[in-house]
């Protein structure tokens, strides 16, 4: 919600200072088809009205399609400029469709936290206080001494959260595509996923920066005192957005060239070679016997080509509901009866691939 936020006060900037510079954005011809994607799986929230806005707006039915096919390269501090700064890195990873098949999606993001010389609040404020106590049942307010407890402890979260100030951030989201075409869809719809208008927000991106010699399309956004700084690019069937600020804004156009240069040194390979990159992934068809901590468990095995890890393995009991995968084993519900399992499986390379098995644990 936050991001969301500033990314449409970011963009409500550039909107109204282009309208003050008479800008308009143009009527598209009447009979020019509409944009429809051809790999990227959309849900119900799907706009496709606005997708083709924007994807009109800034050319999308003429960016060059190419057939080479990348890996997703590593990303880590060492890739800065001044990776000494960095006091937190985390990665986190997801998958996202391109018709059946899942492909991986890595978010990093790294930040420079300075101890905060203000003296720690001692007390929580009454607003924040009052959306505290709401959130409990009457008979928990009515207990003064589980009531004290509960803001003894929100209070030292609140103080601890209170510690320390961000001075500067930068967040790097790769998505590895099956295509060139695959990539420039993913990279058209993260653009439209915000709260902006439409028409502002295809202006806004109409008249963003191309850098030269980045990506086969690349679009940077910089708010007016250059602390702000957005970048997407797409290198082939690779698609990178890159979001650096504060004491790191300047650390994004070179860090994008960077990753660019690292997908170009790559070996290019056909869409053929990159499936036979992916993860095998297999569920075993029997509960084990042997209960693990009081909990029944099914086997499950990972195999990966030479030279890659695995670096995100979860599987998943319910619906939406999931948990870390280890040790070959899936901790199943406590119930008895058939249960869908399902594994998800991502490798270092973002290559990515799930198994789904139905099974019934026994009494």
């Amino acid at each position: 919600m936050k991001t969301n936020i500033v990314t449409h006060r970011f963009l409500t900037v550039i909107f109204l200072s282009l309208v003050a510079a008479g800008i308009t954005h143009g009527t598209q011809p009447a009979n020019e088809p509409p944009i429809r994607f051809q790999w990227l799986n959309v849900g119900p929230s799907f706009e496709a009205a606005r997708v083709d806005a924007v994807g009109k707006a800034i050319g999308f039915q003429n960016w060059p399609q190419t057939d080479v096919r990348y890996v997703a390269p590593m990303i880590d501090k060492s890739l800065l400029l001044h990776p000494e700064l960095i006091t937190r890195e985390l990665s986190t990873y997801d998958i996202v469709y391109f018709g059946k098949t899942p492909w991986g999606i890595c978010k990093w993001s790294c930040g420079h936290l300075n101890e905060n010389p203000e003296p720690l609040p001692t007390e929580i404020p009454p607003d924040r206080k009052e959306n505290l106590l709401a959130h409990l049942t009457p008979e928990e307010r009515d207990d003064p001494n589980f009531v004290e407890k509960y803001l003894s402890r929100k209070l030292d979260s609140y103080r601890q959260s209170k510690k320390y100030h961000l001075d500067g951030s930068i967040n790097i989201w790769i998505c590895l595509a099956p295509s060139s075409q695959a990539a420039q869809e993913y990279l058209l719809h993260t653009m439209t996923q915000n709260s902006m208008p439409t028409e502002a927000l295809a202006i806004g991106y109409a008249s963003d920066k191309r850098p030269e010699d980045l990506g086969t399309i690349s679009f940077l956004t910089e708010s007016t005192h250059k602390d702000d700084i957005r970048i997407k690019f797409v290198r082939n069937n690779i698609c990178l957005n890159i979001r650096a600020d504060g004491c790191f804004a300047t650390e994004a156009l070179p860090l994008a060239r960077k990753i660019d240069a690292m997908l170009l040194a790559q070996q290019p390979l056909t869409h053929e070679q990159l499936l036979a990159r992916r993860p095998v992934v297999t569920i075993s068809s029997d509960v084990d016997k042997v209960r693990m901590n009081g909990c029944r468990t099914v086997s499950y095995n990972i195999s990966v080509p030479s030279g890659q890890d695995i670096v995100c393995a979860r599987a998943s009991c319910r619906e939406g509901q999931y948990q870390a995968a280890k040790d070959g084993k899936i901790t199943l519900p406590d119930k008895m009866g058939k249960v869908k399992v399902k594994l998800i499986a991502i490798t270092h390379e973002l290559l990515t691939n799930t198994f789904e098995r139905e099974v019934i644990i026994p009494e």
